[in-house]
């Protein structure tokens, strides 16, 4: 079965703390943007992005994240609850937990970025795809 991906372009939710709880739409809409979303230099920075349980998803689907970003993303979390994130060719992936029911709110978080040898760069959350692999890996 081929996968099948929706793009979460945005809303996304900025804050410049990683230590900030999730914040509900009604409370940060002044803090909507879309990606990509160049990130501060200088500062933490937390995006979060909620998102409902899409209504034809089968409950034993296998689902994922997929994250594209030119800074390493410090931590990443669905609900609170921590993803494991591995690198690959198309970016960090990271599967989610089963079912996905209701609302989520997916949350990364980047630490500053390094200022290394030259000057520091922002960096960019370029995109973000959450990817429905099937039944086939969920059954096994």
């Amino acid at each position: 079965m081929p996968i099948h991906s929706i793009r979460l372009a945005g809303p996304w939710y900025f804050s410049q703390s990683a230590e900030c709880p999730p914040r509900p739409p009604d409370v940060a809409r002044h803090d909507r943007h879309e990606l990509p979303f160049s990130l501060p230099v200088e500062k933490s920075a937390r995006l979060q992005r909620f998102f409902q349980r899409p209504i034809r998803l089968d409950p034993r689907e296998a689902v994922r994240v997929r994250i594209v970003a030119t800074r390493p993303v410090l931590r990443a979390s669905l609900d609170e609850h921590p993803l494991n994130l591995t690198r690959q060719p198309d970016g960090l992936l990271a599967p989610l937990p089963l079912p996905l029911t209701g609302r989520h709110c997916l949350t990364l978080d980047f630490a500053p970025a390094d200022a290394g040898t030259g000057p520091p760069s922002s960096g960019e959350l370029q995109e973000v795809w959450l990817d429905f692999l099937g039944t086939d890996l969920a059954d096994s």
